[in-house]
């Protein structure tokens, strides 16, 4: 069982941006203590749950990309295929990032769903990537940001169709969509608590109750999609994932037959309505447990 990347940066790229961006300390506000020389904080941070994998003679394979795209008429499917848990390298997350802010920028696609392949949705980022590279490890904590905010903030409706288990940093991605479907064995999990790491509850409880999340992020423990559904949290969920993406492909249908620039300022009016700034609120957690964790170092 691998332990996968929970921690994510704050720095911000232009949107469309393509390319890599290393963080500068000029623009983000959170490298400078993310990286001051707390190598045990650093290496808590990022674990989840996922695979643990060995890392030898301190060098790890290159993998093929494992994020699909394509679209037909105006949906643009996102699809994660890392297996055997869908855990994201660096250059995953830099191109999932960079395929949902071109999206929102292109009046030709007015709706974007994200699909897992695989026995689950994700376990969060690649242990056997980062684990001696400190460099990975950077641009997976600022990627997983951006990220969440290019989800969140994207000009089109994001459905976001999760089968199987949606732990640690893989739940960010349907936490921050506007629609999530699930088939009935899903489950999400923050086990963070366990390794002392703080950041998750305010993208939680954009589809959890708040009292809920206290409890999840307390102990530990797996919500299955049902207890989500009770909530609102999920729309709906389905058998398998043959009828998820089929009712995931009637919801897109409707919105593509809508105008676009009217569901581009209702997406808007949505976020301005939320109590949280959940993208705010993320930089405060991960600053919390990183005071915590060097407290706990002293």
């Amino acid at each position: 069982s691998l332990f996968a990347a929970l921690a994510s940066n704050t720095s911000k790229s232009p949107p469309g941006s393509t390319k890599a961006h290393f963080l500068d300390s000029s623009q983000n506000t959170m490298g400078a203590f993310c990286w001051n020389g707390v190598t045990g904080f650093i290496n808590a941070f990022i674990f989840d749950i996922a695979t643990i994998v060995s890392v030898n003679n301190n060098s790890f394979k290159q993998r093929k990309m494992a994020i699909k795209s394509s679209t037909e008429n105006k949906t643009m499917m996102v699809t994660i295929s890392s297996p055997p848990v869908n855990a994201f390298s660096s250059h995953d997350l830099i191109e999932m990032n960079d395929l949902i802010e071109k999206a929102s920028f292109d009046n030709q696609i007015s709706v974007i769903i994200i699909e897992n392949e695989g026995k689950g949705f994700s376990a969060g980022a690649d242990r056997k990537e980062h684990g001696l590279d400190k460099e990975k490890l950077e641009i997976i904590n600022d990627y997983l940001w951006k990220l969440s905010n290019a989800i969140y903030n994207s000009d089109v409706p994001i459905i976001c169709c999760c089968d199987g288990f949606v732990i640690g940093a893989g739940f960010f991605i349907p936490s921050s969509s506007d629609i999530v479907l699930a088939t009935k064995d899903s489950y999400f999990q923050m086990p963070g608590i366990n390794f002392d790491v703080l950041v998750g509850s305010a993208h939680l409880g954009r589809i959890i109750p708040k009292q809920r999340v206290r409890e999840m992020v307390f102990t530990g423990e797996r919500v299955g999609v049902e207890e989500i559904l009770s909530y609102g949290g999920i729309s709906s969920i389905h058998e398998d994932k043959k009828s998820m993406m089929k009712r995931a492909h009637e919801i897109a249908a409707k919105i593509v037959s809508m105008e676009r620039d009217s569901i581009k300022v209702l997406k808007k009016i949505l976020n301005s309505n939320e109590p949280v700034d959940v993208n705010r609120a993320f930089k405060i957690e991960q600053q919390l447990t990183f005071q915590n964790k060097k407290n706990l170092l002293d």
